[in-house]
């Protein structure tokens, strides 16, 4: 089963990118907040920020693949699921990443994966059946809240971006802390760089 994007998204045409920090929604306790001490959301959605940043296609399925795993840790009932997770995540990614107009919305997709993780792990953990089929289409149905409606659109993505720039805030501070690079061995940028399996990719 495939999730297309035509069925997460209205036409291009209808498609608004807000960006006022100011924006009412700000408020609204159904939204993660970006002052969360988990430090596994800020850091998916500085991944996710990555992914929408870059020219690579490949290297937004990297920074996209990741998602998954550490949204699992949050909800470890649903480890065992990460793999088609991923290539959910990576496969809506993808389609997002490849519209102009829909980029931005790339964003969105950390919020899709944690909401998708938690509700498989409820589902585990009251005994219900979690088939393959279910996750994609759990997948789908959040992915469709998260991005159909331009209101949600807009508060999803600017908080996305709020925790985004407290990951870098912090990673800049630590930085600062612990001295930048070593003798012989050139600094990484504050917030700039990452590793992610293995390889350290630069958001320059």
């Amino acid at each position: 089963m495939s999730i297309m994007m035509e069925d997460l998204l209205p036409a291009d045409g209808e498609l608004e990118f807000y960006g006022d920090p100011e924006d009412e929604y700000f408020g609204d306790p159904e939204f993660e907040s970006a002052s969360s001490p988990a430090a596994e959301i800020r850091l998916m959605e500085h991944l996710a920020a990555m992914a929408a940043q870059t020219e690579s296609e490949s290297e937004a399925e990297a920074f996209l693949g990741a998602l998954p795993a550490l949204a699992a840790r949050l909800a470890p009932a649903a480890a065992r699921w990460v793999p088609e997770l991923t290539k959910r995540a990576v496969q809506v990614g993808r389609q997002l990443w490849n519209s102009p107009a829909a980029r931005p919305y790339v964003q969105a997709l950390p919020h899709v994966v944690r909401r998708t993780t938690a509700d498989v792990a409820g589902r585990y953990s009251r005994g219900a059946p979690v088939s393959l089929d279910l996750v994609t289409r759990r997948f789908a149905h959040h992915a469709s809240q998260a991005l159909r409606d331009p209101r949600r659109r807009r508060r999803v993505v600017q908080r996305a971006r709020q925790a985004d720039q407290a990951w870098i805030a912090e990673a800049r501070r630590r930085a600062q802390q612990a001295g930048r690079g070593g003798p012989g061995r050139p600094a990484a940028v504050p917030g700039r760089s990452i590793v992610v399996n293995g390889q350290r990719w630069c958001r320059c």
